[in-house]
């Protein structure tokens, strides 16, 4: 902050949105200053008429809230075994808008190395090249396939704050290897859930 440490002055706000708005005025050299607010975090996206008072009179400002998609699964991720299998999770919008779950989607599943990162850390790396570049290239070599993941129910928008329940079938890849576990992720626009898919020793996928 320039021209010193100074503190922040709370500031009373008037808005068209419900809820309370905290604000704050930090001065800056120049008689400028930097206006903070912190909006109720549940607020719906669009735009919102203020007036915030200054130590100088009330000013008119225009607040622009953007949509913040946030999907939670409960439990957090889903294990699996065998062929085609059936599992249920409770999903939780968190955000304050809408979400679109869609009705179905393909998970990329990568066997599970844990050496990844330790073959990055100890190998030789070119000149230019990243550490980080070197860790991606180990997972992309233990990519297996894709997995397709069908919602059975629960598909469809799903408003801010509320909660439903997903029954998921997940296809299995033929030809992976038995006795491997695989992680993956379904992902989509606002939410994305961990899998991880488990072999057993006796035969692999049909």
């Amino acid at each position: 902050m320039r021209g010193g440490t100074q503190s922040l002055l709370p500031l009373p706000v008037r808005w068209q949105g419900s809820g309370e708005v905290f604000a704050s005025y930090s001065p800056r050299a120049g008689g400028l200053g930097d206006i903070s607010l912190a909006l109720p975090p549940k607020t719906p996206p669009g735009t919102y008429e203020a007036t915030v008072v200054l130590p100088d009179g009330e000013h008119p400002l225009v607040l622009e809230v953007e949509p913040w998609p946030r999907l939670s699964f409960h439990p957090r991720f889903v294990s699996v075994s065998g062929g085609a299998t059936t599992a249920a999770v409770t999903a939780l919008n968190e955000g304050n808008a809408s979400i679109a779950i869609p009705s179905g989607g393909d998970v990329a599943l990568y066997e599970q190395d844990e050496d990844v990162f330790e073959r990055a850390l100890r190998g030789e790396r070119k000149e230019g090249e990243r550490l980080i570049d070197r860790i991606v290239e180990g997972f992309a070599g233990t990519f297996s396939g894709t997995m397709r993941v069908t919602v059975e129910s629960g598909d469809g928008p799903l408003a801010a704050d509320d909660a439903r329940e997903l029954t998921l079938t997940l296809n299995f890849l033929a030809g992976l290897k038995p006795d491997t576990s695989y992680d993956g992720a379904w992902n989509f626009d606002g939410g994305s859930l961990a899998i991880t898919v488990r072999t057993t020793k006796e035969e692999t996928t049909p």
